[in-house]
């Protein structure tokens, strides 16, 4: 739950849209919730303007699912990093709505409005295919912190590797 939220929130107290207990209940859980399996910092947003980033590799399905229920509970967009196509393909199940990116393992739900944050478009540059995957995941977080990106990609290795594959290097290359 971000600032915003949490202003609407107090606001539909003050006009009586929301009860007192009802607010006590939603506010209940912040700042931190643990729930065995991780303990989510639901006040990250609150501190740092996005919500708290779930890492996929080494945690089961269920338990990715269990943290994207508190989180979406309290209103938080879903950012999930290093994330299998298996994993993925089981969590788009019940999110259907969830973007995957398969080059970058990343996996984003994003259901309520995010406001542009940053002060310009950020630019992701690659210097390779190598590089791609990395990249996207640079693009993928990037956007999901507000930002607006422009992909990228340089020449420099593809002409560099282009004159060895070519034989057309100089000696002092060799």
């Amino acid at each position: 739950m971000d600032e915003k939220r949490i202003k609407d929130l107090l606001r539909k107290v003050k006009t009586g849209d929301v009860t007192v207990d009802e607010a006590v209940s939603r506010l209940r859980d912040l700042p931190f919730q643990d729930i065995d399996v991780a303990c989510i910092d639901h006040h990250r947003s609150l501190r740092r303007g996005a919500s708290e980033v779930i890492f996929g590799e080494g945690k089961e399905v269920e338990d990715i699912l269990a943290i994207m229920d508190r989180m979406i509970a309290q209103e938080e967009n879903i950012l999930i990093t290093r994330l299998s196509p298996e994993k993925a393909g089981k969590i788009k199940k019940k999110y259907r709505k969830a973007e995957y990116y398969p080059r970058s393992r990343t996996l984003t739900l994003i259901p309520y409005a995010q406001e542009p944050r940053g002060k310009g478009p950020i630019l992701v540059v690659s210097a390779g295919t190598s590089d791609i995957p990395v990249a996207e995941e640079a693009a993928v977080t990037g956007r999901f912190m507000g930002n607006r990106w422009t992909p990228f990609m340089t020449w420099a290795s593809r002409a560099c590797t282009g004159c060895w594959h070519t034989g057309k290097s100089s000696r002092r290359h060799r």
